[in-house]
């Protein structure tokens, strides 16, 4: 699972990660989710597409721009 690596990267970078569950539906990442677990101290978001299923970046780059996030986390993994 990639899950792991990418997680041990975050924590090993000093940062702690906090995880958001996928759509149902669409099995990627539920970016309902993703912006209610940002909070005022939250820096960046990292996403990753699973089983070749493309995840909604339209959706996620705007929740990074009204969040003021790190766009350059947004990268295929």
């Amino acid at each position: 699972m990639t899950f792991c690596a990418t997680v041990n990267a975050i924590i090993h970078a000093g940062a702690l990660p906090i995880l958001a569950d996928v759509d149902a539906v669409a099995m990627n990442i539920d970016q309902a989710q993703v912006e209610a677990k940002i909070t005022s101290i939250t820096k960046a978001f990292c996403r990753f597409t699973s089983q070749g299923r493309p995840c909604d970046m339209d959706a996620l780059c705007e929740i990074a721009r009204r969040h003021n996030l790190l766009k350059s986390v947004l990268m295929r993994l």
